[in-house]
């Protein structure tokens, strides 16, 4: 297996966190899903892409939150795709993010997401309630990751990262500047991502059609920056 073709460990513990108390049920999802359970006290290893896609999925039905139980609400079943059918109407990418930003607010409770645009440059920043590090540092990846896939999806193209942020310690996977770009910070005073403001001005160039394909991949608009990072950026 090619390393651009699975993801480390870390990701499969951060998709277990919700069943933490849980062990007998957390081990019979790994089983489901084909990762063998030793594997996550190894720092070090990795598992398959298609692996974690099936075992988030799993997960998200168990708990009925698609944000995997790092947030005290959560996102039930079919949050994501209410979401998503409400940006497909926008008038641009602008228009979409801060619709996107909304709607994810009406479901999260310990993080929300606020965009403001500073001359030339967008800022996405992060305000997060959550008592838990180890929650705490998982769920700003993952509501970062979901908003940024949602932008280049809607854009069909690719948005840069030019600089990044985060409050907590660097993550123990080591891939972080292959997800946040090279100019990124942690143990900062707050998260945040900035990018170009002029993307706020494109198309978008998605529709109801897509939209249908699109969710049938779920979760692999998250999975990808996770697995396949030379493609991502090519």
């Amino acid at each position: 297996m090619q390393k651009k073709d699975s993801v480390a460990v870390y990701f499969v513990r951060a998709a277990l966190y919700g069943l933490r108390d849980n062990p007998q049920r957390r081990a019979q999802l790994l089983d489901q899903a084909g990762i063998a359970e030793e594997l996550l006290d190894d720092p070090r290893a990795r598992v398959a892409a298609t692996q974690l896609a099936k075992l988030w999925l799993a997960v998200a039905e168990e708990l009925d939150d698609e944000f995997l139980g790092h947030d005290s609400h959560g996102m039930p079943l079919g949050s994501f795709a209410l979401i998503c059918r409400g940006l497909i109407q926008a008038n641009n990418l602008g228009q979409a993010l801060r619709q996107c930003l909304s709607g994810l607010g009406l479901f999260l409770r310990d993080i929300r997401g606020s965009l403001s645009v500073r001359g030339d440059r967008a800022v996405i920043r992060l305000h997060n309630r959550q008592p838990d590090p180890q929650a705490r540092s998982v769920a700003e990846e993952i509501y970062l990751t979901v908003v940024l896939g949602l932008l280049c999806w809607l854009a069909g193209r690719r948005i840069p990262i030019d600089r990044s942020q985060f409050t907590h310690p660097r993550p123990a996977h080591g891939d972080d500047h292959l997800f946040w770009g090279p100019n990124l910070t942690f143990e900062a005073a707050h998260s945040e991502i900035e990018f170009a403001a002029s993307y706020l001005e494109l198309p978008l160039v998605q529709n109801l059609a897509t939209l249908k394909t699109f969710l049938r991949t779920s979760p692999q608009w998250l999975i990808v920056r996770f697995s396949n990072r030379q493609g991502l950026s090519a």
